[in-house]
């Protein structure tokens, strides 16, 4: 090989060597990068959350509720039963419903506008004369259709309608209020 040769290959194989050294070089520093920030925002995360939410000892807490029956700590989400329900018809249903005799209670998440489908489940569930038992439905509501459920309401007597707008992300309210 002549000797230009030799040295264009010598160059070349020097060249590949040092970008190779270069890129892992490189490698290591955008992992060491990705490690630093991965930390620092682990530790921003734990910091924001120790401030934005003021954990008591819950030890304490419980032990204040069932020993005094009261607790220093304001509650996250205060039930406000006003704020909750547009219908409730828990008077209405238990002086209609002979609640010692009471075997069962069906509770069913419907949504505002099946009317028909509440109307079916009434004529099928209510029918069964064997089993004592009252179904209650659960909706939200919708804009407009506040007197069609007052009229329901009034007839059946067996729908709690909840101050949430009535859509697919609220069923979860539906279920936690029904309890």
């Amino acid at each position: 090989m002549p000797e230009n040769e030799q040295l264009e290959h010598n160059f070349y194989h020097e060249l590949k060597k040092a970008d190779i050294t270069i890129s892992c070089s490189r490698l290591k520093f955008v992992i060491g990068l990705t490690c630093v920030v991965s930390l620092l925002l682990l530790l921003y995360e734990q910091y924001n959350l120790d401030i934005l939410y003021d954990v008591p000892n819950l030890e304490k807490v419980i032990y204040d509720i069932q020993h005094k029956r009261f607790s220093n700590v304001n509650p996250l989400n205060e039930f406000n039963e006003k704020h909750i329900y547009k219908i409730n018809p828990a008077k209405s249903m238990s002086q209609t419903t002979d609640q010692a005799s009471l075997q069962l209670i069906i509770i069913v998440k419907s949504y505002i506008l099946n009317f028909g489908q509440r109307i079916a489940i009434r004529r099928t569930w209510d029918g069964m004369t064997s089993l004592r038992s009252k179904t209650v439905f659960f909706i939200g509501y919708l804009e407009g259709c506040d007197h069609l459920i007052k009229q329901e309401s009034n007839q059946y007597e067996d729908i709690v309608q909840l101050n949430i707008e009535d859509q697919y992300d609220n069923v979860v309210y539906k279920t936690i209020y029904s309890l």
